[in-house]
């Protein structure tokens, strides 16, 4: 059964390099902040707003207060009296409340959801805030006691792939350097402005500083303090949203696809549940799958980029091949070959990630708080950077791991962005033919996977602007012919 279709209006986020307490800001001030900008972003009206869901992992721990759905309606008092709710599940927070108004969209029950993800993890020292996040895990068995217990974890995820396949740092290096580099280019990323450590002596000795096991802090996501919100509507709202703001109901981002799946949650029963699979962590394979099932997708190879919950660099070493862009075990070759960098065949973060945008870790990470993952991937997937050419955009199609996939269309801005590149090797006087040429293909082409749109108009680009060239060549010689024949007064 086809299920009614879900759009992404807009949203907004917080500069995750804030640090609340140190404002003097309760959680609710930045939220209030974020749900005004989002409501001017969006174009919407606050007494539209039927529903609100709030994803959170831990403000019990982290803030000492519960009941989160209920301070959204501080923030506008148009929203008094609307149905809230608050989602947990762990760094799955905010997509799972995400999923829960989607679904109520589904269901006809409300026109337009407001989601929000919320987190405020600086509020304790290191240790306080290692342990609190080892309440993601089986705390009893796997975390109480234990200093970094989330890092430990995950660097045993890193020793299973080297355990079943092998695993060099160097490639767990190189992920966390593309984050990093990606960050550079998010105005809101925590780490956007921290020094290079190339050729810094000082900072790569701190970055390779060992936290636990084999993880380091470069491998780390940062803790942050962070909110995000998107606004989901029926194709009814949406369609009069398209019609007063001059837009086509079809050209506006939409979830296309989704995946939900859970695994046990001690590491030692995951491990041994997929000791036959050739994939570490089947649940999450199968979530992927059913992402792109759903969305009518064949794979990685339709998507134009990707967004992933990299709270440590194994995580996203996992997620290379689970995503299918190599064979399992192979996520190697992607990093090496350059593919997951914002100009390869499979970017992967282009925001920065969690190492370079968002945190998490319990240790540093890059930047975004553990509940809000979702919800700013969400946000990310519909908003433009000012990223490099053949990076995402916001005309892409993209995949949100916990897992969604969302559309607003292929990827004519990067084909476009290309061009002056494909033709400064074309004669100057061309170049205006092969970019129009070029954009007439990318048009026709616009159905088209982004990876085959592209190489077309490339293709069309460089004929035309040769074309152009022969052209305009002939017709130079011509005129010299004529110009010799006049200047020896030759019969015409």
């Amino acid at each position: 059964m086809k299920q009614p279709p879900v759009y992404i209006l807009g949203g907004g986020q917080s500069d995750f390099a804030r640090n609340w307490a140190r404002e003097g800001k309760h959680f609710v001030d930045v939220m209030s902040e974020i749900v005004s900008d989002a409501i001017a972003s969006a174009k919407i009206e606050p007494h539209e707003v039927e529903t609100a869901h709030v994803g959170n992992f831990a403000a019990e721990l982290y803030s000492k207060q519960g009941q989160l759905g209920a301070f959204f309606l501080e923030t506008n008092p148009a929203f008094a009296g609307i149905p809230t709710s608050r989602h947990e599940a762990a760094c799955a927070s905010g997509s799972i409340a995400i999923l829960a108004a989607s679904a109520e969209i589904e269901a006809g029950r409300y026109d337009l959801a407001a989601v929000v993800g919320l987190e405020q993890m600086k509020t304790v020292d290191t240790a306080t805030g290692g342990d609190f996040l080892g309440t993601a895990g089986w705390y009893e068995r796997e975390c109480k006691g234990k200093e970094y217990p989330f890092p430990r974890l995950f660097g045993r995820l890193g020793d299973e792939y080297d355990k079943r396949f092998g695993l060099k740092d160097e490639y767990l290096a190189q992920i966390s350097a593309v984050n990093y580099a990606n960050a550079r280019h998010n105005p809101r990323a925590q780490t956007r402005g921290w020094p290079v450590t190339e050729g810094n002596p000082q900072a790569q000795a701190k970055a390779n500083a060992v936290i636990a096991g084999r993880i380091k802090v470069r491998d780390c996501s940062q803790v942050t303090d962070g909110t995000a919100m998107v606004f989901l509507a029926s194709e009814k709202f949406a369609t009069a949203w398209a019609k007063r703001n001059g837009q086509k109901v079809e050209d506006l981002p939409r979830i296309l696809g989704w995946g939900h799946h859970t695994a046990a949650i001690e590491f030692d029963t995951k491990v041994a549940e997929s000791k036959d699979n050739p994939y570490v962590l089947p649940h999450t394979r199968q979530a992927i799958l059913d992402a792109f099932k759903r969305a009518g997708v064949s794979g990685a190879t339709d998507l134009s980029g990707i967004e992933t919950h990299d709270c440590f660099t194994t995580s996203e070493y996992m997620a290379i091949d689970h995503f299918g862009i190599t064979k399992p075990g192979e996520s190697w070759k992607a990093v090496e070959d350059g593919s997951l960098e914002i100009r390869g065949a499979h970017p992967i973060n282009p925001s920065g990630g969690l190492i370079g945008d968002l945190g998490e870790g319990g240790a540093p990470e890059a930047g975004a708080p553990v509940t809000i993952d979702g919800g700013s991937q969400c946000v990310k997937n519909t908003s433009q950077y000012d990223i490099p050419a053949n990076g995402c955009d916001d005309d892409d199609d993209g995949i949100i791991d916990n897992v969604l996939v969302c559309d607003s269309g292929l990827a004519l801005a990067g084909t476009l962005a290309l061009i002056p590149v494909m033709v400064s090797a074309i004669n100057g006087r061309s170049t205006l033919v092969a970019v129009c040429i070029a954009g007439v293909v990318a048009l026709l082409g616009f159905d088209l996977p982004y990876r085959l749109a592209l190489p077309l108009a490339v293709v069309a680009a460089i004929v035309a602007g040769s074309g152009a060239d022969l052209m305009i060549e002939r017709a130079d010689l011509r005129r010299i012919r004529s110009n010799a024949a006049d200047s020896r007064g030759d019969p015409q």
